[in-house]
């Protein structure tokens, strides 16, 4: 998994209703950028809107809300990261890891990992994780999709999350050398009039390998090999594209939710404000009716020590710091559980148990061996298989009702240990993902074919769909303070016999590539008909295994009861003027990498929240 980075041309200014202007006219209309890092003259400004969080979702959100002339201010904790050359290239993307351009969130001590504490990584700067991820594209299947409509939000489904996703999209189409190298798409569910760049790289391996893993994926495992895994179609392997600029060769340019939506704008929009090194401390309230509170201001830091100011707020603030600190900027303005805001000193102003609940993330190890062939090409890494349920098990009927008589079990484990705030909403959850793994074909694993890492060919491979669920609280009122983060891996057993099974996966893909497994080795887990024995395997996941940095669901989009945080309009309960737009909304874990989905839920936030003003 070795991918990254790039500046967006003034090709998407169409697509961000904006004028054609000359380079010279820009600057004619604005000398100075939209980008500042000096708060000191925004003390006691006034904003139609406030964005906390300059990622994905706020980037997004900014830039169609400040359309129309709305003034916006964004607030960025991290710095404008875009020319960092880490960044722009999508290859040196794992340089990023140890940087301040990742947060590093760090969770407490994992029993299932005997007792390490693992790193979360999520971006640290403008673009958020789009600026430091791998930038492969891929979707949900599409009835994970419909299941949000399922849960109790009405108007979110597969289609109309589908049309926010085409909207953000500037889908090049793979020319004759990249499709004879397995490049491929379909046409009818990608966009190609969007700010964001979507390609298939120059560089992208034209040799045996990614060949090799294809067809071993579709020979040991029966997956199906699909022209694209954006058409919603589970299980399925295919090529991949990234979120790179097209034709950009060994630069490999990352195409970001910064450089796509903020860079053809920043020089021309006047009532668009975006703030870097400064952090959300807190929403001020306003009784708006009954027990309705209106947030009327925000306060913001520059750091621990610093005097905070404020900025008023006259229509909405929007949260999309992501599903690790937003829900701490919750508990600072006091919503959420009164035990978790009593300690750290906040009076509540909005009881909401579910907040900085259903934390569910995922869990990757990676598997390797001897060359596959000859690459051809600088990459990065861009097949992917999501393997379905029946490839993993050979008795799937009764695995499936052994699941399905437990979940009751599950839930109430979970409740107990404040990993969810409703038995039987976390059951509607349980409920849907059973289905649709065992008859919707949802991908359960997947397995991303990787040149180089962890040996000459590797495969990083996760179980998608984990049944586990954790939380995040704040351990202080303060922006500063680290959280708690307790994702509790592993604690639903059936998660590790997905892991075990879905590395016995990849061990026979391995197989019939012809590669010789490195990693783990059979001498650290013998082969043999079951290709590994449980016992072993399991060990070797606890000692070893990672976080994806695909956490979810801690501000679920659900019913009030059920353990939601925003209704099916992203409005915080019990408020009328906040809304989340990032990862935390997700009720459930995708089977997918997020970004594309991201994409959608910010595209169509931003048409929520115009509608509404």
């Amino acid at each position: 998994m070795r991918t990254a980075v790039l500046f967006a041309s003034l090709a998407p200014l169409a697509a961000l209703a904006l004028p054609v202007t000359s380079p010279a006219d820009v600057l004619w209309q604005r000398a100075s950028s939209s980008v500042t890092s000096d708060g000191s003259a925004l003390q006691g400004r006034s904003f139609d809107y406030v964005v906390v969080g300059c990622g994905l979702g706020g980037m997004v959100t900014a830039a169609r809300l400040s359309e129309d002339g709305a003034s916006v201010l964004c607030i960025e904790a991290g710095d404008d990261i875009r020319n960092d050359p880490d960044v722009t290239n999508v290859a040196r993307y794992s340089d990023v890891v140890g940087s301040s351009k990742n947060w590093k969130y760090q969770t407490v001590a994992q029993p299932q990992a005997n007792g390490r504490q693992l790193q979360v990584s999520a971006g640290r700067g403008l673009g958020g994780s789009t600026s430091i991820n791998g930038g492969a594209l891929t979707r949900s299947a599409a009835g994970q999709l419909d299941a949000l409509q399922e849960l109790g939000n009405d108007g979110w489904n597969w289609d109309s999350v589908l049309e926010a996703m085409k909207k953000s999209e500037k889908f090049h189409a793979p020319d004759s050398s990249q499709a004879s190298a397995g490049a491929a798409w379909n046409s009818s569910v990608h966009g190609v009039d969007g700010p964001l760049d979507i390609s298939f790289p120059d560089t992208m391996y034209r040799g045996e390998p990614p060949k090799k893993f294809v067809a071993a994926v579709t020979s040991a495992l029966g997956v199906e090999l699909v022209n694209d895994l954006g058409n919603g179609e589970q299980p399925a392997v295919a090529w991949t594209p990234n979120t790179i600029k097209p034709y950009s060769g060994d630069a490999q340019t990352r195409v970001s939710s910064a450089t796509a939506y903020l860079s053809p704008i920043e020089y021309d929009r006047e009532n668009l404000v975006v703030l870097t090194g400064h952090r959300a401390a807190a929403i001020a309230w306003a009784s708006d009716s009954g027990d309705v509170k209106r947030a009327e201001s925000v306060s913001i830091l520059s750091s621990a020590d610093a005097e905070p100011f404020s900025v008023t707020v006259t229509k909405e603030v929007v949260l999309a710091a992501g599903a690790i600190r937003t829900p701490l900027l919750l508990e600072a303005s006091g919503v959420g559980d009164s035990s978790v805001l009593s300690k750290i000193g906040v009076t509540q102003q909005i009881d909401l148990p579910a907040v900085g609940r259903n934390l569910v993330e995922q869990t990757m190890d990676s598997v390797g061996g001897s060359s596959a062939g000859d690459a051809d090409g600088s990459g990065p890494s861009a097949t992917i298989a999501f393997v379905g349920i029946g490839s993993l098990f050979s008795n799937a009927s009764d695995v499936r009702s052994s699941v399905e008589s437990q979940l009751d079990g599950w839930a109430q484990q979970a409740v107990d240990a404040g990993a969810h705030s409703s038995k039987a909403g976390l059951l509607k959850q349980y409920q849907k993902q059973v289905k649709g793994i065992f008859d919707g074909g949802w991908g359960v694993f997947e397995l991303f074919s990787d040149i180089g890492y962890p040996a000459p060919f590797g495969i990083d491979s996760w179980a998608l769909l984990p049944f586990s669920r954790g939380s995040v609280h704040s351990t202080s009122a303060s922006p500063f303070a680290d959280p708690e983060l307790d994702p509790r891996y592993f604690t639903i057993p059936f998660d590790m016999d997905v892991q075990v099974a879905g590395l016995r996966a990849a061990r026979r893909v391995l197989q019939a590539m012809g590669v010789d497994e490195q990693i783990p080795g059979f001498d650290t887990i013998p082969d043999g008909s079951n290709h590994g024995r449980y016992s072993r395997w399991e060990d070797w996941v606890r000692d070893g295994f990672s976080s994806v940095a695909h956490p979810i669901g801690t501000a679920a989009m659900m019913p009030r009861e059920d353990g939601g945080v925003v209704d099916e309009q992203l409005r915080v309960y019990s408020t009328s003027n906040v809304r989340v737009i990032d990862a935390s909304v997700l009720p459930m874990q995708q089977s997918t990498h997020l970004s594309s989905v991201l994409y959608g839920i910010a595209e169509r936030g931003a048409e929520l929240i115009k509608a509404a003003n």
